[in-house]
């Protein structure tokens, strides 16, 4: 493809521009959702910068995936889906934490919420 010198006869361009061009817009896209709701943060270290874009984007692609599995329900809107993905993956950690009894009173107390029911910590 980037080897082959061929040329659209229609607009005189060649094929690698044409490719170009047709998939700049997903780039826009993408970025502009990244900055709507970005995990990114100011820091002077370049691998966080790389690793809050990996996760914006991962936000992003798991949103198209869920929407591609989800075909027949209603979209969801970027912030709840987000919200929902960020609390599923801190739910078991928090379930964990709530099983530990020498937390101060006012942590456990929000952890109440996470605790499971008692036949399910039985079998872990």
């Amino acid at each position: 493809m980037h080897d082959d010198s061929a040329i659209n006869p229609e607009t005189k361009k060649p094929e690698i521009i044409m490719d170009y061009n047709s998939n700049k817009g997903g780039v826009d896209t993408v970025d502009k959702m990244c900055s709507t709701y970005s995990v990114s943060r100011r820091t002077r270290r370049w691998p966080l910068v790389i690793f809050f874009q990996l996760l914006n984007i991962a936000g992003i692609n798991s949103q198209i995936l869920y929407n591609v599995k989800h075909i027949n329900e209603a979209q969801k809107f970027r912030r709840l889906f987000l919200k929902e993905l960020s609390i599923s993956l801190m739910k078991p950690h928090l379930e964990e934490r709530a099983e530990i009894k020498t937390l101060p009173p006012d942590i456990r107390l929000f952890l109440s919420r996470y605790k499971r029911p008692q036949e399910e910590r039985l079998e872990h």
